[in-house]
């Protein structure tokens, strides 16, 4: 996977929000990656309102993480006051729900 362009640049707080051409932020990449320790970090360091950012598809980082049943990664981001970004749907009308359940990732979502 090639580097964000924020990453090109060192350590520069202004490249913490950057986008890439398809919209998706280092936070968007961090979270559908999985690596929560380093999503915590973005959030700490000024990226914290990118946990809610929309890409060109207006999918979300909680989108990406359910989408590659990242569990982690999407509790974090609940927590972290994502809670309206749960019932948020992208362009093809799908919200993080559907797409942990179309990626086959079902234990993500209590029972009952």
């Amino acid at each position: 996977m090639p580097l964000h362009p924020g990453a090109r640049r060192g350590f520069d707080h202004s490249a913490i929000r950057t986008t890439e051409s398809g919209g998706n932020t280092l936070m968007f990449s961090t979270c559908i990656n999985g690596r929560l320790v380093v999503a915590k970090w973005l959030f700490a360091f000024g990226a914290a309102e990118d946990i809610q950012t929309q890409n060109i598809k207006d999918e979300t980082p909680m989108y990406a993480a359910c989408f590659q049943g990242h569990l982690d990664v999407a509790q974090w981001l609940f927590q972290a006051g994502v809670v309206e970004v749960i019932r948020s749907r992208n362009i093809s009308g799908y919200t993080p729900m559907f797409a942990a359940c179309y990626s086959n990732h079902t234990s993500m979502w209590p029972r009952g």
